[in-house]
């Protein structure tokens, strides 16, 4: 199977994995909402996010271990496969002990942090003990998940997630039905994904049974590598958790716990759109791996920049998408109580086009060997965050939280990257910088100041209160669907430049979009 068709196969499962969260996700938080009650929900939100960086404890190892795997597999070294497997294994271990640790740090913290009062803690301590030492079991098999990633085992890694989707929300459905309160929640987030790090391991007994054995002894000096390697994308994570799933805990940092739930459910779409508009990239992470092990610098770079502007072009589609239609979505799914308002909502667009960048410019550095300086970055990235979003959230509120991610993007993250971009291509940065988004940048204005006016209307006339919720989610999936195609006739010279299949293409064609 081709590298294309194997990326297309991840791809596929991910973007089903992810429309299957994505629709859990939405089932989940009426359901949460509507059970536990919006201060109750909001107080667990603000506290999963501070104990997820507990999630950091591996050192970024495990993270790494996919891509290690596939340059292994691609240079078909079996022995360096079986160390891989031994010392991947012992970080696997050291991680659950860590993840412990930090956990206890945690908690330790939560009651200043979040400013949880001592029954409100009291409520919470059971649920978290038990996700910690769930999580902490489970953890070293999460190593057996990154093998068959590296393995590209696709199709039966893809499977498995769907399978952990589904069985989190019969937990949390179940369990929470039962009159069980927070555990519900907390054994939906830990249990599912130590039952899919089981299978793995089965499917590895079953299929690669020499990885089992023959591992060589632990060494330092083996271990140093992996430390190496793992160190910058363990800064990365912890810059990406600072700058990503921080923003419940700022706001509860700053007082306002009850608009917990605003935030989170007013970004939930743009943000829920934007990770599944990465899976087709990020699928093409193993394959970009073996293509640099093979020393094609030149077709590197291309695919680089073809997957940079792809990001671009999905983001400033969702961006548009969003602002045109979210209003009416939030007002259906939860009630217009919950809605932030359009000034969060266009703040919410521009993180979207900002994220995208990042993490477009991110990944396939870290890819090519330069994670130590894509760690340090994004942890700038994330520290900036964090002292932004603290310094406008307490001017403006909840748009001056959102507004931290734009800012701190655009002053770390994709400078950075195009500099890093530029010494891939042997280009100056204002070279690669109008390469990859300079027609762009061009076109994405006119749509973006477009599909404000729906939103802005929306806000002004009470369409949900005016129409009632089924016709006005109707009106804003109308509208944002004429706000994207609007985007895109406006953004057609640029389609014919990504990476489509044959069969994707000639749909495109036949809209008249390339």
């Amino acid at each position: 199977m081709s590298r294309t068709r194997k990326a297309l196969v991840a791809s596929g499962f991910t973007y089903a994995q992810w429309v299957l969260t994505a629709l859990a996700g939405l089932l989940l938080t009426r359901f949460l909402i509507r059970t536990l009650g919006r201060e109750v929900y909001g107080t667990w939100l603000a506290t999963s996010a501070l104990l997820g960086y507990a999630g950091l404890a591996d050192l970024g190892i495990l993270g790494v271990m996919p891509w290690l795997f596939a340059e292994a597999d691609g240079a078909n070294d079996g022995a360096r496969m079986r160390k891989l497997v031994g010392h991947g294994l012992a970080a696997g271990v050291a991680g659950g002990a860590g993840y412990l640790f930090v956990a206890l740090c945690a908690w330790v913290l939560l009651p200043a942090v979040l400013h949880v009062s001592p029954a409100e803690l009291d409520s919470l301590r059971g649920p978290v003990i038990a996700m910690s030492l769930v999580t902490a079991i489970g953890y070293p098999l999460r190593f057996f998940g990154a093998l068959r990633s590296g393995l590209q085992d696709f199709a039966f890694m893809g499977t498995v997630g769907i399978v952990q989707t589904l069985l989190t929300v019969g937990l949390v459905v179940e369990v929470t039905r039962l009159g069980a309160g927070l555990y519900g929640v907390a054994l939906g987030a830990a249990l599912p994904p130590l039952i899919g790090g089981l299978i793995a391991l089965a499917r590895t007994a079953s299929r690669n049974q020499e990885f089992l054995q023959g591992w060589p002894r632990l060494r330092w000096v083996s271990l140093q590598p992996l430390l190496k390697s793992g160190m910058g994308q363990w800064l990365g994570s912890v810059g990406w958790q600072l700058a990503f799933a921080s923003d419940g805990v700022i706001i509860a940092f700053l007082g306002h716990r009850e608009l917990v739930p605003v935030y989170v459910v007013t970004s939930r779409l743009p943000l829920t759109l934007l990770q599944i508009s990465w899976a087709l990239p990020d699928s093409t992470a193993v394959g970009l791996a073996q293509l640099n092990a093979e020393g094609r610098q030149d077709r590197v770079a291309e695919v680089f920049a073809v997957l940079v502007r792809f990001h671009l072009i999905t983001a400033g589609l969702i961006a548009c998408g969003v602002l045109a239609s979210n209003f009416g979505f939030v007002g259906t799914w939860v009630g217009l109580d919950l809605y932030g308002g359009a000034t969060l909502n266009s703040v919410l667009a521009l993180d979207v086009i900002a994220l995208s960048v990042a993490h477009g410019f991110m990944v396939p550095l870290a890819v090519l060997g330069r994670r130590l300086s894509v760690g340090l970055l994004t942890l700038l990235n994330g520290i900036s965050h964090i002292l932004l979003a603290l310094f406008f959230g307490r001017a403006w509120g909840l748009p001056g939280v959102a507004l931290g991610t734009t800012l701190s993007a655009l002053l770390t993250t994709i400078p950075g990257g195009i500099r890093m971009f530029a010494q891939v291509t042997s280009r100056t940065m204002r070279e690669s910088a109008w390469k990859i988004a300079g027609d762009w940048s061009l076109r994405i204005a006119p749509c973006f100041l477009l599909a404000v006016i729906p939103n802005v209307l929306f806000t002004r006339t009470n369409v949900v209160g005016r129409l009632g919720s089924h016709p006005a989610l109707l009106g804003s999936l109308i509208t944002g669907v004429l706000t994207g195609m609007i985007y895109l006739a406006i953004m057609r010279p640029l389609l014919r430049f990504l990476p489509l299949s044959a069969r994707i293409r000639r749909v495109f064609v036949a809209l008249r979009l390339v």
